[in-house]
């Protein structure tokens, strides 16, 4: 059973498939998170300042820009802006990975880009909440 902090995580979804956002938003949601979504890797710097989720859980395969481009260029070149990104708490928000790749694939990424962590879609939904709630507590 995955157990959620006392207040409910928030988590920006960014994934430009629609049907992802509504399975992962629903999965999340019945699992206790409040989930955020936006369709863009251009409306994640504004959605990650107004909305100061907890995690953003970012898709790999994006055609404009991919996750791990939209971390490295965020990490670089917005330091400010992602020290503003911290929720009510005050605690900072860890940038995820999404993908279906293989999770050897998946670490390398973020380990060249600076993401957090990563979670294979392959994993499916429980997992998914249940190291989303991991990460929660490592930065809570």
């Amino acid at each position: 059973m995955t157990r959620l902090p006392e207040k409910a995580a928030k988590v920006l979804l960014v994934d430009d498939n629609a049907i992802v956002r509504e399975v992962v938003r629903e999965a999340l949601g019945a699992a206790g998170f409040e989930v955020v979504t936006v369709s863009s890797p251009f409306a994640f710097s504004a959605a990650l300042l107004r909305e100061q989720p907890d995690v953003a859980l970012i898709d790999v395969s994006m055609p404009a820009l991919s996750g791990p481009e939209l971390v490295d260029f965020f990490r670089r070149h917005s330091a400010q802006r992602l020290s503003e990104a911290r929720n009510d708490a005050g605690e900072r928000c860890a940038l995820v990975l999404f993908s279906d790749s293989e999770e050897e694939e998946l670490a390398r990424w973020a380990s060249e880009c600076g993401a957090d962590a990563f979670v294979s879609k392959r994993r499916g939904y429980p997992f998914l909440a249940s190291r989303l709630s991991e990460i929660v507590d490592q930065i809570r």
